[in-house]
């Protein structure tokens, strides 16, 4: 189940970075390179501990069974029966997904990434889990990139980031999901772990808060159990 969980945990962080390594071109500020070159170097400093400080407020918290991130207006309400990660056991399941289950080059792209892992429950009896965490676009993909963006350019990225990884992509679609009576656009896949002998299957949504994308992505063994679990999930 250790190995399970893992997996899952491995699939979660390999679609967080999707989006940024297929970045959008910045746009073309070359005629004004030498005054953005003034401005940066007595700006750049207040701006890296703008983005220290928005760290903390992006985090959210959990009470009992229940993550509520207010700064990015996410409520997740977990079934009984399953279990939180603090930030240690989150950090400790990140190291043994990247040392045991990762190819080195994506070890790496994961390793630098300017991500916030911000929320990890899981099922312990059926390693189905939920992941939440914020990716810092910073101060021109946090402008211009929208959620919908994101969510192609993760799509697009996928079948190359699952390549020599010991997993296979089934199918990956664009699809809408319910929540709270409202349909919110998706991620949905199947990936075959080749490796492992059995067959993933994911939904993953997106919620911009600023120069901020979250990512929440749901892992199960089945798709039942995931439409379970987005019954307690709120955008």
């Amino acid at each position: 189940m250790k190995k399970l969980i893992a997996l899952l945990l491995a699939l979660v962080m390999v679609l967080s970075f999707a989006a940024c390594s297929k970045g959008e071109p910045a746009p073309d500020n070359s005629g004004n390179e030498s005054s953005q070159n003034e401005e940066s170097s007595s700006e750049g400093e207040s701006e890296s501990e703008s983005d220290e400080e928005k760290l903390d407020h992006i985090r959210g918290s959990v009470d009992g069974l229940t993550y509520t991130n207010t700064a990015a207006e996410i409520t997740f309400a977990a079934p009984e029966g399953w279990v939180f990660f603090n930030d240690d056991e989150i950090a400790a399941l990140y190291n043994l997904t990247s040392e045991e289950l990762l190819s080195e080059e994506t070890a790496e792209i994961l390793e630098n990434t300017n991500m916030v892992y911000d929320m990890y429950c899981q099922n312990a009896s059926t390693g189905a889990s939920v992941n939440i965490n914020f990716e810092n676009l910073g101060l021109i993909y946090g402008t211009v990139l929208s959620e919908e963006s994101y969510l192609e350019l993760s799509k697009a990225n996928l079948e190359s980031t699952f390549s020599g990884d010991g997993m296979e992509l089934v199918s990956c679609e664009t699809v809408t999901a319910n929540l709270d009576g409202k349909e919110v656009p998706c991620l949905d896949l199947v990936i075959n772990m080749t490796d492992y002998g059995f067959e993933l299957y994911e939904k993953i949504f997106v919620k911009k808060a600023g120069s901020f994308m979250g990512c929440i992505t749901i892992g199960a063994l089945s798709s039942d159990e995931i439409d379970q679990i987005i019954a307690g999930l709120s955008l």
